[in-house]
């Protein structure tokens, strides 16, 4: 996935979060009527669904606060490891050009 493209679906994600929070959907028993209004958005809720991190109850949506809290730390755990692996191909590559 493209930078651009994941900081997209990852201001989806936090705009959503922030919508159902500013709603006080919570918990099953505040679950609120939810349509996002733009497309990514509508993509994501479902995305989000699939995760469990959103969830559908009493005709609703509700966030599962420490589900996004896990999302989160394997989307940081995810980065950490590209930034490793990027910072060790870096330090290979310039190993190996100096010592030829």
């Amino acid at each position: 996935m493209s930078g651009a493209v994941a900081a997209l679906v990852a201001a989806s994600d936090r705009r959503i979060a922030r919508q159902l929070r500013e709603a006080g959907a919570t918990a099953p028993e505040r679950a609120v009527s939810f349509e996002p209004e733009r497309g990514i958005d509508r993509r994501r809720l479902g995305r989000l669904e699939d995760k469990g991190v959103v969830h559908r109850a009493n005709g609703g949506y509700w966030l599962d606060e420490p589900a996004w809290e896990a999302m989160h730390a394997r989307r940081r755990t995810q980065v950490l490891i590209v930034l490793a692996i990027a910072i060790l191909a870096f330090a290979a590559i310039t190993y190996f050009s100096q010592s030829h």
